[in-house]
């Protein structure tokens, strides 16, 4: 009875194979998470910073109801300094 060696190391190339494929998805699957939680930190430093901005009110005329008017300047202060205390750099517009 003769024995044909023709499929030795078949199987581990097969492993090999899978190995890089699952250590490919692997590595997208943590890039990605990184890259959404970087742009959700983004967006949310973006927000509280609007948020500062819209506090500058011109508050006594707000409160008689004669205007609601944001002073640019000291919004735009406010925004500038809500970003550099959550240590985030971006510029501010209003």
């Amino acid at each position: 009875m003769t024995r044909r060696h023709g499929d030795e190391g078949a199987v581990s190339l097969f492993v090999i194979v899978v190995a890089v494929a699952l250590l490919a998805a692997v590595g997208l699957v943590v890039d990605g998470g990184g890259k959404i939680r970087a742009l959700e930190r983004a967006d949310e430093a973006a927000r509280e910073a609007a948020r500062a901005g819209t506090q500058m009110l011109d508050v006594p005329a707000a409160v008689r109801g004669e205007r609601v008017e944001v002073d640019p300047v000291a919004a735009g202060r406010a925004a500038r300094t809500y970003l550099a205390a959550a240590g985030v750099e971006g510029t501010v517009s209003v």
